[in-house]
């Protein structure tokens, strides 16, 4: 009976001792302003462009921007890609943007591509007499 009461104890003391945190960690927010992880964000396809940036604006808001620190190719990066996503803010891939140009080109190569206007002049254009178009 000693040694059942002794485990019982020592199951329970071992079992309030060590909390268990794995579930914490998984639902916990990412802290963005204290660790750069737009860094690993920007070389994820599969990020969500918003929420890189919003991970990068929350980083630098009140650091000083140095050089060197990665501010401007953040930036290069976010121009690039700021007119290039999908509508739920994933970077389109390059095989996607290919497909479409091809259907773009097929679609117009059997137009007819007769694009010469016939415009006739319908008044007269009068030459200046002094070609430097000074007065006098």
């Amino acid at each position: 009976m000693k040694k059942l009461l002794t485990f019982v104890l020592m199951a329970i003391l071992y079992l309030t001792a060590f909390p268990l945190n794995a579930q914490q960690s998984e639902n916990q927010q990412k802290n963005y302003s204290e660790y750069p992880y737009w860094i690993d964000m920007m070389q994820d396809a599969s990020a969500n462009f918003y929420e890189t940036v919003d991970a990068f604006n929350q980083y630098w808001d009140g650091r000083e921007i140095t050089k060197g620190c990665g501010y401007k190719p953040f930036k290069r990066w976010e121009d690039h890609w700021r007119n290039r996503l999908n509508a739920d803010g994933t970077r389109k891939v390059e095989s996607e943007v290919y497909d479409e140009f091809e259907k773009f080109v097929s679609n117009y190569a059997n137009r007819d591509n007769d694009f010469q206007g016939n415009q006739l002049k319908n008044r007269v254009i009068q030459v200046p007499d002094n070609p430097t178009g000074m007065v006098g």
